[in-house]
């Protein structure tokens, strides 16, 4: 029971932190993802903006190669 629980809470943290891993910084609020969608890999380049919680999210501006 325990390996089934630790599995399960791996990989809930692995998808979150997977998300983290594929973005890089190539300016001040600007990031480069590599992500798949419906079997295709995507790259996006945008830029990201902080909102008043402090969080930070993905502006208008970008592009999705």
């Amino acid at each position: 029971q325990k390996t089934g629980e630790s599995s399960k809470g791996a990989a809930s943290s692995k998808q979150s932190s997977n998300r983290d891993e594929n973005m890089f910084q190539i300016g001040k609020m600007r990031y480069v993802s590599v992500r798949d969608f419906k079997g295709k890999v995507l790259i996006d380049i945008r830029e990201y903006w902080m909102d008043q919680e402090g969080e930070m999210k993905p502006g208008r501006k970008g592009i999705v190669l």
